[in-house]
């Protein structure tokens, strides 16, 4: 389809092979000089695809620069943080910080070398609504903005390497992968897919994250201009990455209740102690901080804790000693380890090695929805099975008499055994359905 004038457009190569959407509510296509096929209501599918590939059509041939847009997205921002009474940001402040933030965007396009490709991006975008790809890949385009349509079908999205000032407000309800990292984004629409299970921002301008979709299991929104998170976190959250920001607090409440995040990084951050951590936490980074003690006991399941480059402090020996009890030596550990070496409370040469780095680089890199959504099931067939087992061992107290507690104490304890032997022989048996 090729642009000719307004709601006018060319779907093949006969001059009179013509698509007109002048007239609301109705597609009209002429297939040669006496024939014309009028499409239906808006509520039809195929006169909703030609009216959008006829605004993608639009959108290709405007030139909305990155200057522009750019301005429009700096207003934007200063209403938004000027009708927020919650907002933590003062508005002078903001002014301050959204000056720096156009002069280095403007600064690092010029030194840019990318080419807006527009016509390929309409190319990729017709041929996923056409064929009904489930992702869409318009990275590495030099694109300025995107159509605020995108193919309503898309389960993935990437947009990565651009230099995008925003992306649509409304995004496709069934999405769950966006990836828009590396582009001069300085907010997410305030409204995410419900679906949405991986987002990956990094390296953008973003000063603060909207109320995140309540089914994410992978957030990276490390290179940012984050000073906050936000006050509450989905729930099933598995990986958080906030890296290199200027984050000051990381409240406790905010991470012990993720109680299935199993890899956290804020490492390069202006924190000045560490948060209390989920009780199922594998990997922590945090290096790079103003950190002088962290919280113990640290999660029996830590495998990986990488602190250096924080300002320990002599008078939390004991602390910090309690902190790497049953860690193994590894590279994020060393300025740690040799500070406690120095005061004579380690022996370096007695502490056996990480290994299994490869197997924790699978773990820490997750980020398939599919392989997410079965550790998703796993755990909560595992919570199951202990639910059950509290339940089980409450009925066989409750239905004990007082006076012979004790004397049947043996046999209860042996049928509680069985129970929950049983309760996990069917948790197996299901867990094999969702492998």
């Amino acid at each position: 389809m090729k642009y000719l004038s307004p709601q006018k457009f060319s779907w093949g190569d006969a001059p009179w092979q013509i698509i007109d959407l002048s007239t609301a509510g109705k597609v009209n296509i002429q297939v040669d000089n006496n024939t014309i096929i009028t499409l239906g209501t808006p509520l039809n599918q195929q006169h909703n695809e030609f009216m959008m590939v006829a605004k993608w059509c639009e959108w290709a041939i405007q030139q909305d620069g990155l200057q522009e847009n750019l301005q429009k997205k700096l207003h934007e921002v200063l209403e938004e943080n000027r009708q927020n009474k919650q907002s933590e940001i003062p508005q002078e402040d903001l002014k301050e910080r959204l000056k720096e933030i156009k002069e280095d965007i403007l600064k690092e396009n010029q030194s840019a070398s990318q080419i807006e490709d527009r016509a390929e991006a309409l190319r990729r975008m017709k041929e996923c609504l056409i064929t009904r790809q489930s992702m869409l890949d318009l990275s590495n385009l030099g694109l300025t903005s995107l159509p605020e349509n995108l193919p309503p079908h898309l389960i993935e999205f990437n947009c990565s390497r651009n230099m995008l000032t925003a992306l649509p407000e409304v995004m496709p309800k069934g999405l769950r992968v966006l990836e828009c990292m590396e582009n001069f984004l300085i907010l997410l629409p305030k409204v995410q897919p419900p679906k949405l299970m991986v987002l990956k921002c990094y390296e953008n301008y973003i000063i603060w994250l909207p109320e995140l979709s309540t089914n994410l299991r992978v957030i990276d929104c490390s290179e940012n201009f984050l000073q906050f998170l936000p006050p509450s976190m989905p729930q099933y959250l598995y990986t958080l990455r906030c890296a290199f920001n200027s984050i000051s607090l990381i409240p406790d409440e905010m991470l012990e209740n993720l109680t299935r995040l199993k890899v956290f990084d804020c490492s390069s951050n202006d924190l000045i102690s560490s948060p209390r951590l989920p009780p199922k936490l594998i990997i922590y980074y945090c290096g790079e901080n103003q950190f002088k003690t962290v919280p113990v006991p640290q999660p029996r399941s830590l495998k990986v804790f990488s602190c250096n480059g924080n300002p320990w402090d002599k008078d939390n020996l004991p602390t910090l000693l309690k902190a790497v009890e049953g860690l193994k030596n590894q590279e994020g550990l060393e300025e740690l380890l040799d500070f406690l070496h120095k005061e004579g409370l380690v022996d370096l040469e007695g502490l056996e090695e990480l290994e299994d780095l490869d197997d924790l680089m699978d773990l820490e890199f997750l980020d398939d929805p599919e392989l997410l959504e079965r550790v998703k099931v796993q755990e909560d067939l595992e919570l199951l099975d202990q639910q059950l087992g509290l339940l089980s061992l409450e009925k066989q107290q409750d239905s004990q008499p007082v006076n012979q507690q004790s004397e049947h104490e043996p046999e209860s304890a042996s049928k509680v055994k069985r129970d929950l032997s049983e309760v996990d022989s069917e948790s197996t048996m299901k867990r094999k359905r969702f492998m």
